[in-house]
């Protein structure tokens, strides 16, 4: 597989992406997409149950949580 390695600068901008955008080259040609991680409406949701004050559990905790489901 080939490999694409990034300036610590594109890094940056590729990670503050907000909304969906086009990739281009230097001419102006779409050369791929780019998607935020987290909508706006994952954000929203995220402050809605923070704000909703309910348990908190640690990623130890659920990972000890789910292994305790595994089957025998």
């Amino acid at each position: 597989m080939s490999r694409l390695v990034l300036t610590d600068e594109q890094v940056q901008v590729i990670f503050s992406v907000a909304r969906p955008m086009q990739a281009c080259d230097g001419k102006g040609n779409v050369i791929g997409f780019l998607s935020p991680l987290w909508t706006e409406d994952d954000l929203i949701e995220a402050e809605r149950i923070m704000a909703a004050g309910g348990p908190r559990y640690t990623t130890e905790q659920v990972l000890a949580h789910l292994k305790s489901l595994k089957r025998p």
